[in-house]
């Protein structure tokens, strides 16, 4: 008897036992050599088998389709004579094929001819074979392409695609391609309620800028004009009180100094909310120029100093023996210098700013 070791990887997995009779000569080395053959073809079967199992395993556990076509000539496709576009012919698609597209396995592995499948005509949604006839000519120049496209399927249902086909040629030297078939429909429906959601919110913002540039601009006329005045009155009070021709009782004064830095900060506030629409807008322009800072920091100090008066808390300003120069825009500097020193008076309650 011959005993040869049947192996998978290396791994034993079995024997091959061959015998003879004892009248029969021994076996020759031709013969040996065969029963080693064999063994070998014995190998190679189990190791197919072993990856065939493992390839249905593999692709039962996938939710997208896999497929492999080649490209059939149509000939005389408009009754002229003339060939028309080569069509797909499906070799080989598995199961999740039938649940992408509506369709049997056997339905679409059946030539055309023979009452198959036109996966042009027949699946492809209309608007989109534009795009699907772009797709098959990368793949007919033996280019790998992508694309997502919709499809109707037998029950009428209309899905969102994304084919992957990659071209290779076989030992015919035919052109086979293989690719994957996978659902995108909720995906497609959700970065088209991204979109609808990001359309919505520029249109809001659009019209909240718009609103706050016409409002800003109805409001500033007015404001402008009470500022106006105010600051007129307050000059005929003053020319009034230094002729002493009438006596100006302090509470007068002092209405007339509330109305006039009151309007003063509605009027920066709306200024303020005209600056923001046009910041969202990109038209906001900034100066670049030399600015003098204790011009700027002397009149914010002046409308601090008023509100400090009126809490008891001290104001100290501490001056730079030399006028310090920078380079900037006057306005936004003083904007930055107010919003800092109008924190300091609102948040101090006792003692001093300085």
């Amino acid at each position: 008897a011959i005993l040869v070791p049947f192996l998978d990887d290396e791994d034993r997995i079995g024997v091959v036992l061959l015998g003879w009779d004892a009248l029969v000569p021994p076996w020759q080395r031709a013969e040996r050599l065969a029963l080693s053959q064999l063994t070998g073809l014995f190998e190679t079967l189990w190791a197919w088998s072993r990856a065939e199992t493992r390839f249905r395993q593999t692709v039962d556990g996938l939710d997208d389709g896999l497929f492999s076509f080649t490209y059939a000539p149509v000939l005389d496709a408009g009754g002229d004579g003339q060939p028309g576009a080569p069509i797909r012919s499906y070799e080989f698609v598995t199961h999740q094929m039938e649940a992408l597209v509506g369709l049997a396995v056997e339905q679409l592995t059946i030539p055309l001819g023979d009452g198959g499948v036109n996966w042009t005509h027949d699946l492809v949604h209309a608007d989109d074979r534009a795009v699907f006839s772009a797709h098959e000519a990368q793949l007919r120049v033996g280019r790998e392409s992508t694309l997502d496209y919709r499809v109707r399927r037998a029950d009428g249902a209309v899905r969102w695609m994304r084919e992957r086909a990659t071209p290779a040629y076989d030992a015919a030297d035919r052109l086979v391609l293989g690719g994957i078939l996978a659902d995108v429909t909720e995906q497609k429906q959700a970065n088209a309620s991204i979109l609808q959601a990001k359309v919505a919110a520029a249109r809001a913002r659009q019209a909240k800028t718009a609103f706050m540039s016409t409002m800003s601009h109805e409001v500033r006329t007015p404001l402008g004009a009470i500022n106006g005045f105010s600051e007129l009155l307050r000059e005929e009070v003053r020319e009034l009180e230094g002729h002493g021709k009438v006596v100006i009782p302090p509470p007068v004064i002092e209405f007339v100094e509330v109305i006039q830095e009151n309007a003063r900060r509605a009027l920066r506030l709306v200024n303020d909310l005209f600056d923001l629409s046009k910041l969202e807008t990109g038209a906001l322009r900034l100066q670049h120029s030399p600015v003098f800072f204790h011009d700027i920091t002397e009149r914010v100090a002046h409308r601090a100093r008023m509100d400090l008066d009126s809490k008891g808390v001290t104001f100290r300003w501490d001056r730079d023996p030399a006028q310090p120069v920078v380079l900037g825009d006057p306005y936004r500097i003083e904007q930055v210098v107010e919003q800092l020193l109008s924190n300091a008076v609102k948040f101090t309650d006792a003692g001093y700013v300085a």
